[in-house]
């Protein structure tokens, strides 16, 4: 009955997402002036002389492209004084992926909340139109991952605020795992609850995560605490993790703990043993999420697996919808940034083969915020963009080296030639100032011998010097040479290092190219 009236609530705005894709230019024009209107009263849009009769052309003579900087000592006055600096409304305030000491909190105006429902109920509406059988079973959603420390500030980490509050009241009923996981105190009694709570649904039809590497680490802890979870299992007690638990209640199931005793270690990727109806995957898979991707769906292969589309905390850009990711066209204004001739366009004003990124506008007070993100303008659905995530707009450049993420892939593509059973992860910007930057990379290899790592590493550096810059700041002694590390689980090393960054560990996506200070490595390597 839930899921029936789930499915209904969705239902007119996923019928006016359909009817209206052939208006686009009319319905974004439109959502500029609701944001216009919305944000002309506000002290920060006020002071640059915002106009709620602006047109288009006015709002991108006198707005300029912005990011998070840009917004932050206002947002800090925000908070603390609850005043509607950047937007009104607001009462929730969501962290988002940065280091420790440069947390970006993000307003969750009501504007906003709407904006993305907008692009949730067609979404899900679709879900249940196209996989009926997600009606007769439960669902897991991660919820928006944070690190220790955070949870310790109690920083919210309820998606379900997302909705409405007669939604939110028929979601918690479809939910294996209770909102209330959030408030444990540590990230590992989190991983451990959200475990149980799944292993004590035998009819669990729906996984979505955002990052797969994220479900990945949940399916290797499975593996390495298996005794630990049949005794909570069978015994509706967390024990040792009572404590870091806070108040949330033990799952338990008898008959699952039985077959999760019985669950072959030597098979792992036999998990339709304990969700025999799993009917749904969802996660990223494009760009560095790829190779990810097709590991999950082999833990999976009775199911199907479904592509995310471009949600960030700060706005929603596409989504799955009919077989496709669609721009999410009447939750914000968007334009977008072209990289070949950095020339700005609107959303209708784009063509086939475009690689851009996209700019918006939205109900948190973010007017024309640039999202460091490459997509490719794949085509059309009946006038709609279609996109497809091709990663992050990122360059490191420490002491002019100028690396950049395709060159990286270009690295571990002829990596993978010369080494056929090793697997490029990632290459780390090790930003030390202490000594000079250096770069380590992560390479996936079933064994490590002194000499398998010594010819890889060798192979690396010469291929990195033929670039020239690289290869010049190496000469002139600005960067030390490169770090290898290989593992046989780096899916585990990666996300601790994104705890360690202060990153969202359930958002973190696997980046080909990034930075690390050597203190967020202090204890991996």
């Amino acid at each position: 009955m839930a899921h029936f009236l789930i499915e209904n609530s969705f239902k007119n705005k996923a019928k006016a997402f359909a009817d209206n894709i052939s208006q686009l230019k009319e319905i974004q024009l439109r959502r500029l002036g609701d944001l216009l209107k919305a944000n002309a009263a506000c002290r920060y849009f006020s002071q640059l002389g915002l106009s709620a009769n602006w047109s288009y052309q006015d709002f991108v003579n006198n707005i300029p492209v912005s990011n998070y900087d840009d917004y932050a000592e206002s947002l800090e006055v925000q908070r603390k004084e609850n005043l509607p600096i950047l937007s009104r409304d607001c009462q929730r305030y969501q962290p988002t992926s940065g280091s420790t000491g440069k947390r970006k909190w993000i307003p969750y105006s009501d504007q906003l909340k709407d904006e993305f429902d907008q692009a949730l109920a067609p979404w899900l509406y679709d879900l249940y139109q196209q996989f009926p059988t997600l009606k007769h079973g439960q669902h897991y959603w991660s919820l928006s991952w944070l690190p220790t420390q955070m949870r310790q500030d109690k920083s919210s980490t309820n998606d379900a605020e997302l909705f409405g509050a007669f939604q939110k009241r028929l979601l918690q009923n479809t939910l294996a795992v209770p909102n209330e996981l959030a408030y444990t105190t540590t990230s590992h009694a989190a991983q451990i609850a959200t475990l149980a709570y799944l292993l004590a649904c035998p009819d669990l039809r729906l996984i979505s995560v955002w990052s797969p590497t994220f479900a990945l680490g949940l399916f290797d802890l499975l593996l390495e605490q298996k005794k630990y979870l049949s005794e909570l299992l069978s015994n509706g007690d967390w024990g040792k993790l009572q404590l870091e638990m806070n108040g949330l209640k033990c799952p338990k199931n008898l008959a699952q703990a039985k077959k999760l005793d019985a669950f072959d270690l030597s098979h792992p990727l036999k998990l339709h043993q304990i969700w025999p109806k799993m009917g749904l995957i969802s996660a990223w898979d494009t760009s560095s999420s790829k190779s990810w991707a097709e590991k999950l769906k082999e833990l999976f292969p009775q199911s199907i697996f479904q592509g995310k589309g471009l949600f960030t905390t700060e706005a929603v850009v596409s989504f799955p919808w009919r077989g496709e990711n669609v721009l999410a066209y009447q939750s914000h204004f968007y334009e977008f940034l072209c990289h070949e001739t950095q020339n700005i366009h609107p959303a209708w004003e784009l063509q086939t083969g475009m690689t851009v990124s996209p700019i918006v506008s939205t109900g948190s007070g973010f007017m024309r915020y640039l999202i460091k993100d490459l997509v490719l303008i794949k085509g059309f659905h009946h006038g709609l963009p279609i996109l497809e995530f091709l990663g992050r707009k990122q360059e490191i450049d420490f002491v002019g080296e100028k690396m950049a993420p395709e060159q990286v892939q270009k690295l571990f593509e002829a990596l993978e030639k010369k080494f056929t059973t090793v697997q490029g992860i990632s290459l780390f910007g090790v930003e030390d100032t202490q000594a000079r930057p250096y770069y380590l990379a992560i390479v996936k290899a079933p064994t490590t011998t002194e000499t398998i790592h010594q010819e890889i590493s060798q192979f690396l550096e010469k291929e990195l010097r033929e670039y020239f810059h690289y290869n010049l700041a190496r000469d002139l002694g600005q960067l030390r040479p490169l770090v290898l590390h290989l593992s046989d689980r780096p899916e585990k090393l990666m996300q601790k290092i994104a705890c360690n960054k202060g990153l969202v560990e359930g958002d973190a996506k696997m980046e080909v190219l990034s930075k690390v200070k050597p203190q967020q490595l202090e204890g991996l390597l």
